[in-house]
């Protein structure tokens, strides 16, 4: 008897990354987290395996070779190709992979607590923070463009423009600027990468 009422009384546990006290989760931001990190993983997957070659041949061409202003092979022999001694790609897999992780537990309709959008919003910052680091290197200073890379560019963000569009307005409060990426986050983030195309536009074909 005595054991039950233990049982009985004892407080329910509720799973950090998943409670009916969390709030919920679009699926929309899940088909987007989803679609954005496989596409993701392939393009770093493919930068990785071009590397690897271009390490075995520095001769090596590749197909988004096209000339004038695209030389993957070029990008990927700069130095800003790797960083801190670990091959940009790597982090790039490592990196999507967790978010496609991400992806699948909110199309399964887990909830997430507010500490945990807290660090994935963080964390895609830091991505779309270095993303324009190596936009710049290879625009300015590398003087070509990676195809893959720009793919990465890209999907970093929308990836970063759908998340606050859930983060801001669930966790942030009710102000302009929640509400601006609520409504319009595709639009932010369509005119965002835009204006990084009208940038190499300007400079590499004007």
């Amino acid at each position: 008897m005595n054991s039950n009422a233990e049982i009985k009384s004892a407080p329910s546990v509720t799973p950090v990354l998943r409670g009916d006290n969390n709030p919920p989760v679009p699926m929309w931001l899940g088909w987007v987290m989803l679609i954005t990190s496989v596409i993701g993983c392939v393009a770093s997957s493919i930068i990785l395996d071009d590397h690897i070659a271009l390490l075995e041949n520095p001769d090596q061409t590749f197909f988004c070779d096209l000339g004038g202003a695209f030389s993957c092979s070029t990008v990927m022999a700069a130095p800003e190709a790797k960083s801190l001694g670990i091959s940009n790609p790597y982090l790039g897999i490592m990196g999507f992979g967790g978010m496609l992780g991400v992806a699948f537990t909110i199309l399964s309709r887990s909830r997430f607590a507010p500490w945990f959008w807290a660090l994935i919003s963080l964390g895609i910052s830091l991505v779309v923070a270095f993303c324009h680091f190596l936009a710049w290197s290879a625009i300015f200073r590398i003087e070509a463009l990676c195809i893959n890379c720009m793919a990465i560019w890209t999907v970093s963000i929308i990836l970063f423009c759908a998340t606050l569009a859930y983060v801001l307005p669930t966790f942030g409060g009710d102000n302009w600027i929640s509400r601006s990426f609520k409504r319009w986050w595709w639009a932010i983030a369509f005119l965002w990468i835009a204006a990084i195309g009208a940038v190499i536009y300007v400079h590499f074909y004007l």
